[in-house]
């Protein structure tokens, strides 16, 4: 069984099907739909009936990049999700595969002012200290504060706090001072690539692994609108029991939800879980990134058009609205020319999250009047997706915090007698908080579990190992283990059976420190 139906729970059933010969695997998903936080919507129809030009909109509630996947241009097909995508007819040369070009950016104060050349000016002196800080050869860990105060960074005004969250916030979905220096999120820009390329396809994110899934010799059992509040485990298997009070029972079980619903104790476990377990799946902090879209008359001509001729713009102030991101310039798709958007982490987003749908559009009204003039008008469309007061996920995605060490990580994600395994991007030790990080952990936690129940080395061709070990619970084909996958994020893929070396587990190993420079790569 798999708990959880995102790209690490489809990650963990493709590989079980596709590589070890699985015919029986079921996969339990507490939403409506598979796909965990890569969710899509259209606009409504009342709104696409008054503006029929705006009915080719679609809004991504999650995920929205495919990060790391080229430098200079150069695609590096060794990607996890760059085959995938291309099987899906994602692609550059499709058009609704764009690269992200983070150097297009403006500046601005609250009251409209441009200070551009200010901010790249301060830009390079931070530039500098946060390249210094990735090159600390670090025998234990700080927070990303304390290397950028080592090195003469420390934000004195409001553009300084811009810049910052520019680099830190707006990635890590947290302030520097809460950030792990050591266990950044720069890994997938060491092992892949740069560069980070937007999923523009009306079909939605999504639509990669749904293809995945169509690809398979035989479909995964799914069970939506199934949310699993117990697991039961132990000698004779696993038990899970829904909110709905359904039961099913396996041989194994992968856990591949977001880490919330464990966190929050919401999916309980019978034996508990170990303290430390329980404690290390709480300190990988999930983190709420808030993408608020407005969408404005299309008949008429979008105001920032003029004063902000750019993909981003940045502003520095202490209000709701750090950043500022043109949609046409991000999608490459004149349908969206009267949409613009900003993306909200962290404590600002906390904050923003506080206030009613109402009380934010007014704040976002007050933004726009202040920084493009008071005749602005109201969008005809407001979004405000809550990923963190949804009880399947709590939070948009994992940032590894300062002080956690690699035997936290290895406490996390430690199997349960043999029957439980771990999978999610929280799960992923390189690529936490990226859905390729979800997908590689859910197939790395499939190798596990063929690993643990001995089920031969690299899966089989045309029934290969079918009928080897032990396995002998009910529902069992041969002696390959009846499989559940529930929950609701997915994960994916590690690159070798069961758990790896220190700094390869689930992922590629880890490049030596001799990087340097190359640990700059997330500045923009």
């Amino acid at each position: 069984m798999i708990v959880g139906g995102g790209s690490a729970g489809v990650g963990a059933a493709a590989r079980l099907v596709s590589l070890y010969n699985f015919t029986d695997v079921t996969i339990l998903e507490g939403a409506d739909h598979l796909g965990g936080r890569l969710l899509s919507k259209r606009l409504p129809s009342s709104i696409t009936e008054e503006f029929p030009a705006l009915q080719d909109i679609y809004l991504e509630q999650g995920g929205n990049w495919i990060h790391g996947l080229s430098t200079n241009g150069t695609i590096n097909a060794a990607h996890p999700l760059y085959s995938l995508a291309l099987a899906a007819n994602i692609s550059t040369s499709h058009n609704n595969l764009i690269l992200s070009n983070y150097d297009d950016l403006m500046a601005f104060t609250e009251n409209g002012t441009v200070v551009t050349s200010e901010f790249n000016e301060r830009f390079t002196l931070f530039s500098s200290a946060m390249r210094s800080a990735w090159e600390l050869n670090l025998t234990s860990d700080i927070s990303i504060k304390a290397g950028l105060t080592r090195f003469g960074w420390t934000p004195q005004t409001a553009l300084d706090r811009a810049i910052e969250w520019s680099d830190i916030d707006f990635e890590y979905a947290e302030k520097p001072r809460g950030c792990s220096l050591k266990y950044g999120m720069v890994d997938t820009y060491l092992d892949f690539g740069v560069e980070d390329y937007f999923v523009a396809d009306p079909r939605g994110y999504w639509v990669i692994f749904e293809q995945l899934l169509a690809s398979l010799p035989s479909e995964p059992e799914i069970h939506l609108n199934s949310e699993v509040a117990l697991v039961e485990y132990g000698g004779s298997g696993v038990r899970a029991t829904t909110r709905s009070g359904s039961v099913h029972v396996a041989d194994a079980l992968i856990v591949a939800t977001s880490s919330g619903p464990v966190a929050r104790q919401r999916l309980e476990f019978s034996p508990p879980l170990p303290e430390r377990q329980l404690e290390s799946t709480i300190d990988m902090h999930l983190q709420p990134y808030v993408k608020v879209v407005a969408v404005y008359d299309p008949g008429k001509e979008p105001f920032w058009k003029e004063k902000m001729p750019s993909l981003q713009a940045f502003i520095a102030g202490s209000g709701d609205w750090p950043v500022l991101l043109d949609f046409e310039r991000l999608t490459g798709d004149v349908a969206f020319r009267t949409v613009l958007s900003s993306h909200v982490t962290g404590e600002t987003a906390y904050r923003l999250l506080m206030k009613t749908d109402e009380e934010i559009l007014a704040s976002w009204v007050r933004m726009t009047r202040g920084i493009f003039g008071e005749d602005v008008e109201e969008p005809v469309f407001f979004d405000v997706p809550r990923w963190e007061e949804d009880v399947l996920q709590g939070g948009a995605y994992s940032n590894w915090g300062v002080g956690k060490s690699e035997e936290d990580w290895e406490a996390m994600n430690e199997p349960l007698a043999g029957k439980v395994f771990w999978a999610g991007e929280h799960n992923s030790r390189r690529y936490n908080g990226f859905v390729h990080g979800g997908l590689l952990s859910g197939e790395g936690a499939a190798d596990e579990l063929v690993a643990a129940w001995g089920l031969g080395g690299e899966g089989g061709g045309e029934g290969e190992g079918e009928g080897e070990g032990e396995g002998e619970g009910e529902g069992g084909v041969g002696g390959w283990p009846q499989l559940w996958v529930g929950g609701c994020l997915g994960t994916a893929f590690g690159l070798a059976l069961g758990w790896l070396a220190r700094g390869g587990a689930r992922g590629p190993p880890a490049a030596d420190d001799e990087e340097g420079g190359l640990r700059a790569v997330l500045l923009r």
